[in-house]
């Protein structure tokens, strides 16, 4: 009577192996442990800059060589991982922030519009005329700018949507002195439930501006 018994559930695991089949590969898809940090999604990454980061000794070296800094701690690391997201815009990159005056964060912003993404910014208008500011550059090269006009409250935002999915917030300023000379910090992440937040309230703040 064993062997009709143990054929029995035998088949019965093979068809539960077989249905489960399809929903193992969506999950090692989905998480592919397999694959770089990148393509892990969703996606939760932190950016620390502080005392540590500001003198990597990876790029403390003569003729001003930048290596390719392994530390998470690192200033240069960290702005190329910003960079590393603005990139990788693909179809929208919605900017809401204080103060721009980083170069090579404008130009990102510009290369994106200029492959095709559709860009929006917002901004503090004492700020956007402020020695050094991107915004000029933005402009210069049609992007759609809007401004909180002068009053005794701050656009004192700082984050970033892009493709309608990542968000990078934080106490960050996109200058030199908050990059290389401040504690700050940027959260990325692909929570939905956060970046939907984040996208409602920049629509809510695109439309209020006239």
């Amino acid at each position: 009577m064993f062997p009709p018994l143990f054929g029995r559930y035998t088949t019965s695991a093979l068809g539960v192996i077989a249905a489960a089949a399809p929903l193992c590969y969506f999950v090692r898809k989905y998480f592919n442990t397999d694959s770089d940090e990148d393509d892990i999604w969703p996606k939760n990454e932190v950016l620390f800059f502080c005392e540590v980061g500001i003198g990597c000794k990876d790029h403390l070296v003569e003729g001003g060589e930048k290596k390719q800094c392994s530390s998470k701690n690192c200033s240069f690391y960290n702005m190329s991982r910003m960079l590393h997201y603005l990139n990788s815009a693909e179809s929208s990159l919605d900017v809401c922030l204080y103060l721009i005056t980083v170069k090579d964060l404008g130009a990102a912003v510009i290369k994106a519009q200029k492959r095709g993404v559709k860009v929006r910014i917002i901004c503090d208008e004492d700020m956007a005329n402020g020695s050094g500011s991107q915004i000029l550059s933005f402009q210069r090269n049609g992007l759609p700018v809007k401004y909180f006009r002068k009053s005794t409250r701050l656009m004192h935002h700082k984050f970033v949507i892009i493709d309608k999915r990542i968000l990078m917030s934080g106490s960050l300023n996109w200058t030199m002195q908050a990059i290389f000379g401040n504690w700050e910090n940027i959260i990325i992440t692909t929570e939905r439930t956060i970046v939907r937040e984040f996208l409602m309230e920049y629509e809510r703040l695109w439309k209020s501006i006239e």
